[in-house]
C-alpha cells in the first residue's frame, strides 16, 4: 500500500515520521504498517519531531489546530473528541480552558491525550492529575498518548483505502500453519463439532441402554 507524506501526516504530525513512513513503505498490511510507525516514532523521530506532532493537536475543547494544516487530521481531530463535546457544559469547557493554559506554561506543549470515547470530565481529571508530573514524566506520557492517536488514525487510513485491506477490525482466525480462516467458516465448524458430539454420546447412551435390557 503506497501512501504519501500528507496521508502519514495525518496520522501524526511529524515531518520526520511521515518521510520515515515513506521511505519505510509501501506497507502490505495494517500490522506491517503500525510496526514500522512504533519503532519509527520512538526510534528515530527525536524531541523536535516529537513537539512537532503535539503541536499539530487543538486543546481539547477547541477547533483545530492552526499549526498543522492538514484537512484530514482535523477531521479526525473532530471526530476523537466528539464525546467530549458532546458531554461538556459552558463550566466545564472554561475549566478545560484554564488547565490546559496552565499545563502548557508548565510544560511548553499542549496537553495531549487519547480522547476517543472519554468524556470531558474524565479528560479534566486526567489532565489535573499529570499536572503534578515532572516535565520529563509528562513529555513521555505525551508520546505514549500521541502513538496511540497514531495506532487509532493508522485503522482509519487503512479502513479507507478499501474492503481488500487487512484491518484490527477485519474478523480472521491465524490457523496452526500460519494462515487465516475467515471468521464465516467459524459458525459452521463449530455447529458440525457440536452435532458430532450429540450424535457419540447418544450413541453410547442408547448401546449402553440395550445392554442393560439385555442383562435385565
Amino acid at each position: 500500500m503506497a501512501l504519501g507524506e500528507k496521508d502519514w501526516l495525518a496520522c501524526c504530525g511529524s515531518l520526520k515520521f511521515a518521510q520515515e513512513m515513506v521511505s519505510a513503505g509501501p506497507f502490505q498490511s495494517y500490522q506491517e504498517a503500525l510496526n514500522a510507525a512504533k519503532h519509527i516514532w520512538f526510534h528515530k523521530v527525536d524531541v523536535n519531531g516529537w513537539l512537532e506532532a503535539f503541536a499539530a493537536h487543538p486543546q481539547i475543547g477547541e477547533s483545530p489546530s492552526k499549526t498543522h494544516k492538514n484537512p484530514t487530521s482535523a477531521q479526525w481531530s473532530k471526530g476523537e473528541q466528539s464525546t467530549a463535546l458532546a458531554t461538556a457544559n459552558d463550566s466545564t469547557l472554561q475549566e478545560l480552558y484554564e488547565w490546559n493554559t496552565r499545563y502548557k506554561q508548565k510544560f511548553g506543549f499542549v496537553f495531549l491525550i487519547f480522547a476517543s470515547g472519554r468524556s470531558s470530565p474524565e479528560i479534566l481529571k486526567e489532565l489535573k492529575l499529570r499536572y503534578q508530573n515532572r516535565t520529563i514524566v509528562e513529555f513521555e506520557l505525551a508520546a505514549r498518548e500521541q502513538m496511540k492517536i497514531t495506532e487509532l488514525r493508522l485503522t482509519k487510513l487503512f479502513s479507507a483505502d478499501g474492503p481488500t485491506t487487512k484491518t484490527p477490525h477485519t474478523a480472521y482466525a491465524a490457523t496452526k500453519d500460519g494462515g487465516f480462516l475467515p471468521d464465516w467458516l467459524f459458525p459452521s465448524l463449530v455447529f458440525c463439532f457440536c452435532w458430532f458430539m450429540f450424535y457419540f454420546v447418544s450413541s453410547h447412551v442408547f448401546q449402553f441402554t440395550d445392554e442393560e435390557l439385555k442383562i435385565s
